[in-house]
C-alpha cells in the first residue's frame, strides 16, 4: 500500500499537468535532471542510481548530471558549476515540494531525492506515458549544432526559454583514498555549460550553434516554462565516438 500511494502521489501531482500540455501528441520525452555534490554524503548513492538508470539508453530520455557548488567547502568537486547552483535555485523556488541535495527534477513538473530509486523509476515511466514534452530535433556537422524546434501551442502570458545544455559523457575521479584502492567514482552526463539560445514563440524556428563555442561530447536543448517550470520541448544528441587511433609502429 505505501508504495501504492506514493504512485498515486505522483501521478496526482503530473496528471493536474497534462491540463496545460500542448494540444499535439507529444514524443514520449522524459528529462532526468540530477543535482548532486561531491561533497554530499548522500549523492554517491544517487549518482550511482542515475548512472544505472540513464545507461539504459532509452531513446526518449535525457538525462543530464548538474553539479552544485554548495558543498564545495567540504570537497571541492572539479565538476560544480554556478549555472547548475542557479538552476537548482529557481526549480527550489518554482518547482521543487522539498529543498536538498541530491535532488531529481523530471521534465521540469515533479521532484524527488535522487536516492529513491523506485519513485525515480515510476515518475520517468509516468513522464513517458503521459507524453507531454515533444521533440526537439538536433543534427551535428564538424562545426555545428543544427536544432529545429517544432510547432508548438502553449500559454500567451506565459514566455518559453529555450536552453542549451552542453555535457560530457563520462569522467572517473579519484581522491587519495580511492587512489590506494584503484577505485574511483564514475559520473556521466556531466553538465559542462547552460546556455540561454532564445525566448521562443512557439513557431517553427531552425537554429545553428557552433561547436567552438561549446566544447562537449553530448547537447541536450530544453523549451520550458521562464522561471524553469515544466519543460514543453527537447532533444538530445552525441558525438560519435573518436575511432582508436592507428598504432605508428605498425607502418
Amino acid at each position: 500500500m505505501r508504495g501504492f500511494s506514493k504512485i498515486t502521489a505522483i501521478l496526482t501531482l503530473l496528471l493536474g499537468l497534462v491540463l496545460h500540455a500542448p494540444a499535439k501528441a507529444a514524443d514520449n520525452i522524459a528529462v532526468y535532471e540530477l543535482f548532486t555534490s561531491a561533497g554530499c554524503g548522500d549523492a554517491v548513492a544517487a549518482d550511482e542510481i542515475f548512472e544505472k538508470i540513464a545507461q539504459l539508453n532509452h531513446e526518449n530520455l535525457i538525462a543530464l548530471s548538474c553539479h552544485l557548488t554548495f558543498f564545495d567547502n567540504r570537497i571541492q568537486d572539479p565538476h560544480s558549476k554556478h549555472f547548475c547552483d542557479y538552476r537548482y535555485d529557481q526549480y527550489s523556488e518554482h518547482v521543487m515540494t522539498e529543498a536538498g541535495t541530491p535532488q531529481v527534477v523530471i521534465n521540469g513538473r515533479f521532484d524527488t531525492s535522487g536516492t529513491r530509486e523506485n519513485i525515480v523509476r515510476d515518475a520517468l515511466a509516468l513522464a513517458h506515458s503521459l507524453d507531454t514534452v515533444r521533440a526537439v530535433a538536433l543534427a551535428l556537422d564538424e562545426d555545428s549544432l543544427h536544432i529545429a524546434l517544432p510547432h508548438l501551442r502553449f500559454a500567451e502570458d506565459k514566455p518559453v526559454d529555450v536552453w542549451l545544455l552542453a555535457y560530457k559523457k563520462q569522467e572517473e575521479e579519484k581522491d587519495m583514498a580511492t587512489l590506494l584502492t584503484g577505485e574511483g567514482h564514475h559520473y556521466i552526463n556531466i553538465v559542462t555549460e547552460i546556455k540561454k539560445l532564445l525566448e521562443w514563440d512557439g513557431e517553427y524556428r531552425n537554429l545553428n550553434v557552433p561547436l567552438a563555442d561549446f566544447p562537449a561530447d553530448g547537447y541536450a536543448v530544453i523549451a520550458q516554462y521562464a522561471e524553469h517550470s515544466d519543460i514543453l520541448a527537447a532533444g538530445k544528441i552525441e558525438k560519435a565516438p573518436k575511432p582508436l587511433s592507428s598504432n605508428p609502429d605498425r607502418e
